[in-house]
This record gives C-alpha cells, sequence and structure tokens, in this order.
C-alpha cells in the first residue's frame, strides 16, 4: 500500500499541473449544474395552474404525483430528469484524466521510469484509476449537493423528498462511482495501445451513450429511474466493472509498453 500511496499523490500532484484537464473536471460539471438550475429558476417563473387530466397522466408515467397538484407534479418531472446529469457527469469527466494516465506518461518519457519500479501492475493501474475516480465522483456530489440545495430554495418541500429520496442517495453514493470506474478502465485499457490521448477520452465517452438515452427516454414519457431500475443497474456495472478491471491488468503489458514506445 506504501507504493500505491506513492504513485496516487504522484497522479494527483500531476492533475493539478495539467491545468487543460483540470479545467474541464471543474467547468464542465458547474456548467451543467448551472443549466439544470437555470430550468428550476425559468420553471417557477411559468404559469403551469392550466394542466390538464392530459398532462397529468403524462407526467405521471416517469414520476409519482400522487398528493401533487399539478405543477408540483411537473417540477418533480423536470427535476428528476436533471438526476441523470449525476450520472453522466462521472461518466464523462474522468475521460479527461484516465486518457492521459499511460498516453501522457508515454509522450512525456516517464513511463518507461515509472514501469522499471518493483511496482505491480495492480497497483499501477489502481493509483491511476482512483487518481481519475475520485475528482470526478467529489464534483458529482458538490454538484448533487448545489442541486439538492437550489431545489429545497425554489421548490415545495414534498418534490425535493421525492427526488433526492433513499434510492437516489444510495445511487449517488455507489453506482456513480461504479459509472466513473467503468469510463476510467475502458479509457485506460485504449490507452495501454494508443500514443493518442484523444482516442481513449472519445472511447472512453461511450458510457454517456445509454444515459443520454435515458434522459430522451424520461422526456417521453418512460419511467426508467426507479429504484428496481437503478438497484439492477448497479449490480449490472458492479460486475462490467471488474470484468473491465480484469482486461485492462490483461492489456496492459509492461514489457510491450517499454520496447515499443521506447522509440518513439
Amino acid at each position: 500500500m506504501r507504493r500505491f500511496r506513492a504513485l496516487l499523490k504522484k497522479e494527483l500532484a500531476d492533475l493539478a499541473r495539467q491545468r487543460m484537464v483540470l479545467a474541464t473536471v471543474l467547468l464542465a460539471p458547474t456548467l451543467l449544474t448551472a443549466v439544470a438550475i437555470g430550468t428550476l429558476v425559468a420553471m417557477t417563473n411559468v404559469p403551469v395552474d392550466d394542466l390538464g387530466p392530459e398532462d397529468l397522466e403524462v407526467l405521471s408515467r416517469t414520476v409519482d404525483c400522487a398528493g401533487l397538484d399539478g405543477p408540483s407534479c411537473l417540477q418533480l418531472s423536470i427535476a428528476s430528469m436533471h438526476r441523470i446529469l449525476f450520472l453522466v457527469i462521472p461518466a464523462i469527466l474522468p475521460t479527461a484524466v484516465a486518457a492521459y494516465a499511460v498516453v501522457g506518461e508515454k509522450t512525456e518519457r516517464t513511463l518507461e521510469a515509472l514501469l522499471a519500479t518493483p511496482i505491480r501492475t495492480t497497483e499501477l493501474l489502481l493509483a491511476k484509476a482512483t487518481a481519475a475516480v475520485v475528482p470526478a465522483i467529489v464534483a458529482t456530489w458538490v454538484c448533487a449537493a448545489v442541486h439538492a440545495t437550489a431545489l429545497a430554495t425554489l421548490l415545495p418541500r414534498g418534490v425535493v423528498v421525492q427526488v433526492y429520496d433513499l434510492s437516489w442517495l444510495l445511487a449517488l453514493g455507489v453506482t456513480a462511482p461504479l459509472v466513473a470506474l467503468g469510463s476510467v478502465l475502458v479509457s485506460m485499457m485504449v490507452s495501454a495501445r494508443s500514443i493518442d490521448p484523444r482516442s481513449a477520452q472519445q472511447v472512453g465517452a461511450l458510457v454517456v451513450i445509454p444515459l443520454v438515452g435515458a434522459i430522451v427516454g424520461q422526456a417521453l414519457g418512460v419511467a426508467l429511474l426507479t429504484p428496481g431500475v437503478l438497484l439492477v443497474a448497479t449490480v449490472v456495472l458492479a460486475g462490467v466493472d471488474a470484468l473491465l478491471a480484469w482486461l485492462t491488468v490483461q492489456l496492459f503489458e509492461r514489457e510491450t509498453i517499454l520496447t515499443r514506445w521506447t522509440g518513439l
């Protein structure tokens, strides 16, 4: 663990020096959260008292409007869609860090010295993955806290309680880190065989596609983020991440990297 902690400290220090990558980690979630809060502010200024039974029926397909009036039901529906953003953020952010975890060190000629040390491959990859996942998850949790505070300020308490219920709090604590880890592992697998960090970042970002589909589906009236769906998705993600971790270790061939990239 001493070698892991030393390498993790080095990775975080390297991240702090990568200004463009650090700006992505800070700017992207800030903009997404600002847009979400902006829609809430705009929604509170729009008259929605004329919602008819048909409108409420469509809204009730995605959220539980029992005990809520028309405006509150609409607010709950919109705020619930925002929750998927806090799964998109941990899917996008780590790719910017993980894409440079291996490729960046290849281009800077520092990877060879690192691979020549006695650190094990699992320790090396774990440190690099942790350095990519932790900032993304911290940013996600901070943005979710800001979003929840905005909801509590702008919307009725009954809406806030339904948006940030126990199942969603567990999703933020468990599902979001699993999404981030999967995105990082995919990026690192590509990085191990690539000399272009952009290709690794683009492939890792493919994790976002199912989440975008979830946003579109919920907007069309399909309930996708029920507690049962979140539970199944979390279990599947855990299995997929375990498989990706095994594949990443297998594809990370230290000797090949040393001999292939030394002359670049």
